[in-house]
């Protein structure tokens, strides 16, 4: 089983025995579940960041391109804090429970906001503009991530998982370590199995090959 994903479809491309076999260290304190609601959280916190910057350059007044430009350097600044662990939280409350606005109300908010902002179609126009330079930005960083560790096929969503279970270990005081995977696979074979199980039972969707 090469890959799992959250229970809302963050796909972690982590064998799946070693991905539970890392997130066992933190259990029952902190259950799978736990650690993939703060993957969540984290995984829209670009597209939180890019909403904030639009909503306050159309308060702020300021030109369409100032709005596009703060919408592209909001997201690059949400991709560096995930990237470098500059995260302080592992309950991450306003972006996991933003996840759940379906993008359609997102775009609608905006779409609306930028209509009476400039009084016309023209603020729609900003908008998409805006949100699209945040994409751009976004697809941007991976790239350049991916080429850098393109020996060990890994994507931003991996880096995503590994802050995630940082930010759990910290929040309980446990040591967190990126290589502790083969010294437990040696000594505790079976440790990741409970967790696992709790966890697909309850999310069977979840599982990959």
């Amino acid at each position: 089983m090469n890959f799992f994903t959250s229970p809302r479809g963050v796909k972690i491309r982590i064998p799946v025995r070693e991905a539970f076999t890392i997130m066992a260290r933190l259990y029952p304190k902190r259950k799978p579940e736990d650690i993939m609601r703060t993957v969540e959280g984290i995984e829209s916190l670009p597209s939180l960041f890019s909403t904030v910057s639009i909503l306050m350059g159309l308060f702020m007044g300021l030109s369409w391109w100032a709005i596009i430009i703060l919408s592209g350097f909001a997201t690059l600044l949400a991709m560096i804090m995930i990237n470098v662990g500059a995260l302080i939280s592992h309950k991450m409350t306003i972006a996991y429970y933003y996840s759940f606005i379906p993008f359609y109300i997102r775009y609608l908010l905006l779409f609306v906001l930028g209509y009476f902002a400039f009084s016309s179609w023209y603020g729609i126009l900003i908008v998409i503009g805006a949100k699209l330079c945040s994409t751009i930005a976004q697809y941007f960083y991976e790239y350049q991530l991916i080429k850098k560790f393109k020996d060990h096929k890994v994507t931003f969503a991996e880096v995503i998982f590994i802050q995630a279970f940082r930010l759990n270990a910290v929040s309980i005081g446990v040591e967190w370590r990126e290589e502790a995977y083969d010294e437990e696979e040696e000594k505790n074979s079976d440790k990741w199995k409970k967790p696992f199980e709790e966890y697909i039972n309850k999310y069977p969707h979840t599982l990959g090959w």
